[in-house]
């Protein structure tokens, strides 16, 4: 006991240590992302209520309008048909024309400022903020960054209550408090942790349709009123080669827009992932390490084997189950880790044991008995149980004198 007890300290040290360093991180990634595809495999009721919607820049647009970038006037004329749809509000998740006449944003300032519910973009390059111009920053309702920071791995899972050096809040954020509906004071700290759920009844991977998407230049000519009646209409482009994509947990390429638009609907409806606090796991993997230890040491090889087999699959389902069902990242791998480390503990532990035993054996038996003998004893088998009928010879030499 007291030495399982030992090793489990020592144990959990050492994950501990290479947990908080980072060392197991990307591995954990991937157990989050097969638990984003288990989620969408296994559920079925998914998001019933649709607030955003995505205004795709896309080819046909391109065609209609013209090459991007749009001029100014045709962004107004794009902002004021959002608005005579009934969009709840609008978001321009894409950098503003940097190069243009003096005084010509005005025409677009003046839309903002009619309206009052328009949210523009900013974007991190190197150490500055690209934003718009002076006008329009105070003609809008906020302003928010649009770069995005994915995880060691390239896939983007999270967003930060800052981008970075960024002045301004990400787009999705500064959207949902400049219109007034998240208070930033009730906002969880930390990353958000971006949760791409399927609508209800969805049965293909295909994030661009997850979220309903209307072309531009069907918003222009005023044919998708009804789609956008009351909606939190976000616009971004979506033709290539223009369009910035980047990779999500489900393995799949979207551009920005989509990105923003279900960090967007994760706070609109209030449908985050949840996580621990980091001290959480680390008090779980303590626990779990000097619990284990202690217990597994006392067993048999084959007992310890069916106890790891049993806490690792109760590690898995755990962190599978909160998260399907609660929305909760378990953080398993420093679990996994530690049961790993567990059973290797284990199984040394039981070696030395066995070597020690042996050692005494050979040194106890071999004062009566040939070294053949202690080595056959030492072998097992049924021999050494049941016994054998052998045919042998023995010579007795010098017993009083009984032999020559």
């Amino acid at each position: 006991m007291r030495t399982g007890l030992l090793v489990g300290v020592v144990l959990a040290a050492l994950i501990a240590v290479l947990w908080s360093f980072g060392g197991l991180h990307r591995t954990e990634l991937r157990t989050l992302d097969l638990r984003y595809l288990m989620r969408f495999l296994v559920e079925r009721s998914g998001v019933q209520e649709q607030p955003v919607v995505v205004v795709a820049i896309d080819e046909r647009s391109l065609a209609a309008v013209g090459p991007w970038p749009w001029s100014y006037e045709v962004q107004a004329q794009l902002v004021r048909a959002l608005a005579d749809s009934g969009a709840a509000a609008v978001g321009l998740a894409y950098l503003l024309p940097s190069e243009a006449a003096p005084g010509e944003s005005g025409v677009l300032a003046e839309v903002l400022v009619q309206t009052g519910n328009v949210v523009l973009a900013s974007a991190v390059r190197g150490a500055d903020d690209l934003a718009p111009p002076s006008d329009l920053i105070e003609a809008a309702a906020a302003v928010g960054s649009i770069t995005l920071q994915p995880d060691r791995d390239g896939v983007v899972r999270r967003l930060s209550s800052r981008s970075g050096s960024s002045a301004f809040a990400p787009f999705a954020l500064a959207y949902a408090t400049g219109t007034g509906r998240l208070d930033p004071a009730a906002l969880q700290s930390g990353p958000l942790l971006i949760n791409y759920r399927p609508p209800a009844n969805e049965a293909r991977i295909q994030l661009h349709r997850w979220l309903p998407t209307v072309s531009a230049v069907d918003v222009l000519e005023g044919v998708v009123s009804p789609l956008l009646q009351g909606k939190y209409a976000i616009v971004g482009l979506t033709a290539s080669p223009g369009a910035d994509q980047h990779n999500t947990p489900l393995r799949q390429q979207v551009p920005g827009v989509y990105v923003h638009g279900f960090a967007l609907r994760s706070w609109l409806l209030n449908d985050h992932i949840y996580t621990l606090p980091g001290t959480v796991t680390l008090v779980a993997v303590f626990v779990l390490a000097m619990a284990g230890s202690a217990f597994t040491f006392l067993l048999r090889p084959w007992l310890q084997t069916l106890v790891v087999l049993c806490m690792a699959l109760a590690a898995v389902v755990t962190g599978i189950v909160a998260f399907i069902r609660y929305s909760l990242w378990l953080e398993v791998t420093p679990l996994l880790a530690t049961v790993i480390g567990i059973y290797v503990a284990g199984l040394v532990y039981s070696q030395s044991v066995v070597d020690r035993d042996t050692r005494r054996i050979r040194q106890l038996f071999r004062r009566y008995v040939a070294p053949e003998v202690v080595d056959r004893l030492l072998q097992g088998g049924t021999d050494v149980e049941a016994g054998r009928r052998m045919e042998v010879t023995i010579l007795f030499a010098d017993v009083r004198g009984f032999t020559a």
